[in-house]
């Protein structure tokens, strides 16, 4: 049977290898960046947006309407699994036609918003054959939202493979498996509209001890654009100030001064000062972290960052037959962004 795993269609197909495996997480900046360095030209870039767009069509509202076929051609063609037989045909038609149908609720908004604010991946190398891009963004009472893609090469194709659309949390449980766009089961049109999706977006909960003629208004639209604000280009920015700030010429004070701003914790920066100022260690640390850094500058990026504090983006790709590789973009509580990466497994 056919299945649909967090909004996403996912039919039955070969087995698969782990899009996520649990690598280590490097935590210093002297280990940020291995894994991204060398490799051979960076050309393609990879989108879900244009997805998201053809899952709006208001052609898909019908399945029996003419216009129908035509509007759901390019979805299929965006996605590498494919129904097997006429039984997951339909299924997967009914639920593309639902998600189409809803998507002016609060519910469907959420859903397409964070698909239209899931950064595209730029920079991929030529031999890349597999692709993800994982978004976290926070809600208001301690719930997220988060899209996580993973993209294969097939016949020359880049094709979308896995695509989970998910709300975590324990604010976000009355939703967090409501179908047709968090989950596969019973369809309750009426509860895709409530009220009470507001307040995952920063309603005031005190409205809710209002009666409803005295609550004031709420604007969930722009509601919506804050959470999923994003700043373009943050990835090359933040490359640049650091490869400009840890520039050898400059002495090691003024160096750890550009790197602070961009830590997560003290104790991170205790840590890095304390090997940074170590007279054996501290030019091989210093050579390290500016080289990595100027190999990162032309290699795989997100193409924007969530604006919201908390909020993160992470992108991995390998070729055929290499490890997995990955850059991560953290928003701290600060505004400043923290640059993570995961190297190759060893």
């Amino acid at each position: 049977m056919a299945s649909w795993t967090a909004g996403s269609y996912v039919p039955p197909v070969e087995p698969t290898t782990q899009v996520y495996p649990m690598n280590r997480t490097t935590r210093t900046v002297i280990l940020f960046l291995i894994g991204l360095a060398g490799g051979p030209l960076f050309a393609s870039s990879l989108s879900v947006v244009s997805l998201a767009d053809a899952l709006k069509n208001p052609a898909l509202e019908d399945i029996h309407s003419e216009g129908f076929l035509p509007a759901i051609q390019p979805v299929q063609a965006a996605l590498l699994n494919q129904p097997a037989d006429d039984e997951e045909r339909l299924a997967f038609h009914a639920r593309v036609s639902s998600l189409a149908r809803h998507r002016d609720t609060r519910l469907g908004k959420l859903f397409f918003g964070a698909l239209a604010a899931t950064p595209d991946i730029e920079n991929l190398p030529d031999d890349a054959r597999l692709a993800g891009i994982e978004a976290t963004w926070p809600l208001a009472l301690g719930a997220s939202a988060r899209v996580r893609v993973e993209w294969r090469l097939a016949d020359k194709t880049w094709r979308i493979a896995d695509l989970q659309v998910t709300l975590d949390g324990l604010a976000a449980a009355p939703i967090a498996g409501m179908a047709p766009y968090f989950g596969s089961g019973e369809l309750r049109e009426g509860m895709l509209d409530m009220e009470v999706i507001d307040y995952l977006l920063g309603r005031d909960p005190a409205d809710r001890e209002l009666p409803a003629s005295e609550r004031p208004a709420f604007d969930y639209d722009a509601a919506l654009a804050r959470v999923f604000k994003s700043e373009a280009g943050a990835y090359e920015s933040l490359i640049a100030d650091l490869s400009a700030g840890i520039n050898p010429q400059l002495e090691a004070e003024k160096r750890l001064d550009t790197l602070k701003p961009h830590l997560e914790s003290q104790a991170e920066f205790d840590a890095i000062d304390k090997v940074a100022h170590n007279p054996e260690r501290g030019r091989q640390f210093w050579d390290t972290v500016y080289l990595q850094i100027e190999q990162a500058s032309g290699g795989p990026r997100p193409s924007a960052a969530p604006s919201a504090a908390g909020a993160q983006v992470r992108v991995r790709w390998s070729a055929a037959g290499a490890h997995e590789s990955s850059c991560a973009l953290l928003r701290l509580e600060s505004g400043e962004l923290s640059l993570r990466g995961l190297g190759e497994e060893e």
